[in-house]
């Protein structure tokens, strides 16, 4: 069986995760976690608390509770989690983190990063539309306009905490978001709430309704799976996301992508 590691900024294990994706690899892959802040206390996650200019996480504790803390002072226990899971065996480390890291980690297997991913379809999917990002907490906001600035001219961001990231709230009094795609930018976001996302939109008249089993690609949210299963699917969906683009700009419909790769 094929052995591959997780790792979480935040404690382990991610049964939040790992309840969406453990079906698309058909028991063929056994997942091993390991957790940035495991064995560490709240009392000691205070003393990681960003300071002024430092990228902020917000990740999930082994109680479900959220953190936020400074991403500089816990790559040194991002290290140490990939060790450990190189010395269990592990042949590739999935990251269950969207954030963005400036920082060269020694590993001898494949590291896959979900930003590193997305940043790359986003452009295509959106083209020169407004692009919506949602972040779980208002201390992201600033940060992720600059990190989707590099990659989408017109980017709007608002704060949703985990359950409830349906955001009926954020979204609908924020005016400015007008845009056709949704990107929800935290690995703790679900699938569920992805659906309750764009229900909400649909509801409120800023999301039409679509349909159509041709309409893949972009429809809903991308395939989980696509870039870790089959390279070529990756060059597929984004040609097959550029179309579906191309419809909707047409015939003024919407759509959403939940990033969840």
């Amino acid at each position: 069986m094929f052995k591959l590691g997780a790792i979480t900024v935040g404690q382990s294990p991610r049964t939040d995760v790992t309840d969406d994706i453990m079906g698309i690899f058909q028991g063929k892959v056994e997942i091993l976690e390991r957790g940035a802040l495991d064995g560490l206390t709240v009392e000691d996650i205070d003393k990681l608390a960003p300071d002024a200019g430092e990228y902020v996480l917000v990740s999930r504790m082994r109680d479900g509770s959220q953190v936020s803390f400074s991403e500089q002072k816990i790559l040194p226990r991002i290290q140490e989690c990939i060790e450990q899971l190189e010395a269990e065996g592990v042949k590739m480390i999935l990251f269950f983190c969207t954030g963005e890291f400036d920082y060269k980690f020694k590993s001898r297997v494949p590291l896959i990063f979900p930003c590193d991913l997305i940043s790359r379809l986003i452009p295509v999917l959106c083209g020169d539309r407004q692009l919506i990002v949602v972040t779980p907490t208002q201390r992201q906001v600033q940060q992720s306009q600059e990190k989707w600035r590099k990659y989408v001219n017109d980017v709007v961001t608002v704060a949703a905490s985990h359950g409830d990231g349906g955001n009926r709230t954020g979204m609908q009094k924020d005016q400015r978001t007008s845009g056709p795609l949704v990107a929800m930018d935290c690995i703790g976001y679900s699938f569920a709430e992805a659906g309750g996302c764009r229900k909400n939109r649909e509801d409120s008249g800023s999301f039409p309704h679509h349909g159509g089993p041709g309409d893949i690609g972009i429809v809903r949210y991308l395939r989980p799976d696509c870039e870790l299963r089959k390279g070529k699917k990756t060059k597929m969906y984004a040609h097959q996301g550029h179309k579906c683009i191309q419809r909707r700009q047409k015939q003024k419909e919407s759509c959403i992508m939940h990033i969840k790769t």
